[in-house]
């Protein structure tokens, strides 16, 4: 009698795990029908530059962003050193002027050497702009800021200028918009470098991120606005 109670027992638990197992893989098959369902709505990705690496603007694009944060890193760098009395100083300035050089090949290549010219007039003009300011810094001379402000100012107005000048062969980008990229660009550069002369470590290096952060998303709409102007050159 014992042994006829135990087997209807395992029976049950038998059947109630048949059901159970039923149940969940009715439960798995539904779920994979609302994923198919939610991914076949889904709005599609965004993939430019993203399916074709090897294509003519893809690559323009990366080496133009590489090469804009890669300068950013430079010139604040070669800042530091100029504050510091590095020894590595030239060399850092002798890379920074080689970003410069190949920054100024990429625009070149689009529009010609005249234009790639004036871009490359402008950027000297911010690099110096910057190592004035170290250099007066250094010396504690009272009117560092206010010589900074007047040539930053200067620039960030003729840089716009550039970029939005219907009478170049550039993109005829909105003067508003690209000021405040300019400025920020600016902005962000100084605000790394006076952390660093105040010996703020950790502000520098945050700093140092939003520099680098903000210069790509300037890169992007400098990019979008050339490969739009010249479709023919990446085909």
């Amino acid at each position: 009698m014992a042994m006829e109670k135990r087997e209807m027992i395992l029976l049950a638990a038998l059947v109630v795990s048949v059901i159970l197992v039923g149940y969940f893989a009715l439960q798995v098959n539904s779920l994979k029908s609302q994923i198919s369902i939610l991914n076949s709505n889904a709005a599609p990705i965004n993939t430019r530059g993203k399916l074709d690496i090897n294509g003519k603007a893809d690559v323009f694009d990366s080496k133009f962003h590489d090469l804009l944060q890669e300068h950013t890193f430079l010139l604040i760098n070669t800042a530091r050193r100029s504050l510091d009395s590095s020894a590595s100083y030239n060399d850092s300035l002798i890379a920074l002027n080689n970003n410069v050089n190949e920054v100024t090949a990429q625009i070149g290549s689009l529009y010609g050497n005249d234009v790639g010219d004036q871009f490359k007039n402008l950027w000297n003009r911010k690099v110096n702009i910057f190592l004035n300011y170290t250099g007066a810094v250094k010396a504690n001379d009272p009117t560092a800021s206010s010589a900074f402000a007047t040539a930053a100012a200067q620039y960030e107005e003729d840089k716009a200028t550039f970029w939005s000048n219907a009478n170049n062969a550039l993109p005829n980008l909105d003067k508003a918009i690209m000021k405040q990229y300019v400025t920020a660009h600016i902005n962000n550069i100084k605000v790394a470098i006076d952390y660093w002369n105040a010996k703020d470590y950790p502000n520098y290096f945050n700093s140092l991120h939003t520099a680098y952060v903000q210069i790509g998303s300037y890169a992007d709409i400098l990019v979008q606005g050339m490969i739009d102007q010249n479709p023919d050159k990446f085909e």
